[in-house]
């Protein structure tokens, strides 16, 4: 059968729509894991487990929707199931086969405040929609997914629902032969239960500042360039945060001790008087550091933060070396007036010795 067609880790893009209320997570710390028992039913239901009671309104697309299902699910282009994810259960119908949008639903004896799993769907009919509702049937919040396994087997996502108090009654799936396997809840309340804070990776900096240890040996401007993108690949723009990321500048202090000495920052033209990064034109964030108050010789890390750990977190994080040195330097000016006024500053390598020319941007 079709979708006894058919989720892993893959590239995608969760896009949130409906009421503000319960938010979307993607993952359920501390949350029960209720797997599906291995039935191998199709219909429309109903199932029990665990106090779950499982329904769909696809009675007949396929034979209907597939509970606890232990064989090969496909999913087109987002890859199969295999049955190595343990038992599933998929709604084995999609808008353009049926002739309506058909829904799976889990309802919970006792209301919980967090549900999610391991999902899946065929992107070849569209995006499925996932829900909460409370007891009185009143939608809490509803999400689209749209993501991509390319092709991968056995891979997809985690998503779900996170509420401050267990008010969510209802959970449903609707559309595109969306599939869940390892169903997961959670009773925490907010005191003792928070979403998960998003995780964007650093790409960079850009050489030569990413080259390993940089010696300044005068006054200089560094251009700290890097890129920030989220788990699936995305890049993070401006209009993606509301904190832009921040400079930190570490070393030792005037008792040998290493110091966060970040309140000595100077920018020139690409940074702001908040330590922030700006983003630019060529999709970079930027800060053009000035080393003019790091006038102790000796070795200074420079890292990219998040400007708001509650909003996101920047892991892995980027670094950059360098070191001070206030001995003679070759006979050079301190700098050289180009096109239009600007300054060439030049520092060099602690790799290969060679010169670096930045302009001021």
């Amino acid at each position: 059968m079709k979708k006894i067609l058919a989720a892993g880790i893959g590239i995608g893009l969760i896009v949130l729509t409906g009421v503000a209320g319960a938010g979307v997570v993607t993952s359920l710390p501390g949350g029960t894991v209720v797997p599906f028992p291995g039935v191998d039913y199709i219909g429309p239901g109903p199932q029990v487990f665990d106090g779950i009671q499982w329904t769909s309104t696809n009675s007949d697309t396929y034979g209907g929707s597939a509970f606890g299902y232990t064989g090969f699910y496909g999913f087109g282009s987002n890859g199969t199931w295999e049955g190595v994810l343990g038992p599933m259960t998929g709604l084995n119908s999609a808008l353009g086969v049926a002739s309506v949008i058909d829904t799976m639903t889990f309802e919970f004896s006792t209301p919980v405040s967090g549900v999610g799993g391991f999902m899946n769907y065929d992107p070849n009919y569209g995006s499925p929609v996932i829900s909460v509702y409370d007891s009185g049937h009143n939608l809490i919040e509803s999400h689209t997914l749209n993501f991509s396994t390319n092709s991968a087997p056995n891979q997809g996502f985690f998503y779900g629902f996170l509420e401050g108090s267990a008010v969510i009654k209802y959970f449903t799936l609707s559309n595109s032969f969306i599939s869940i396997v390892n169903l997961t809840i959670t009773t925490e309340t907010t005191e003792t239960a928070t979403p998960s804070v998003p995780k964007y990776s650093c790409l960079g900096f850009e050489n030569p500042m990413g080259h390993g240890p940089v010696t300044v040996k005068k006054d200089r401007v560094l251009p700290l360039k890097a890129q920030l993108i989220d788990q699936y690949g995305d890049m993070i723009i401006d209009t993606d945060i509301a904190s832009p990321p921040v400079i930190q500048v570490t070393g030792m202090d005037s008792g040998g001790s290493n110091a966060d000495l970040t309140h000595q920052e100077l920018f020139a033209g690409k940074g702001t008087g908040k330590k922030q990064f700006v983003f630019t034109a060529d999709g970079k964030w930027q800060f053009n550091l000035k080393t003019k108050n790091y006038s102790k010789p000796g070795t200074y890390t420079i890292s990219i933060l998040s400007g708001n750990s509650s909003e996101y977190v920047i892991e892995p994080s980027c670094s950059a070396v360098i070191v001070i040195d206030k001995r003679k330097e070759r006979e050079e000016p301190e700098s050289h007036h180009c096109a239009g006024g600007e300054e060439d500053h030049r520092f060099e390598s602690g790799h290969n010795d060679r010169n670096f020319h930045f302009r001021d941007r």
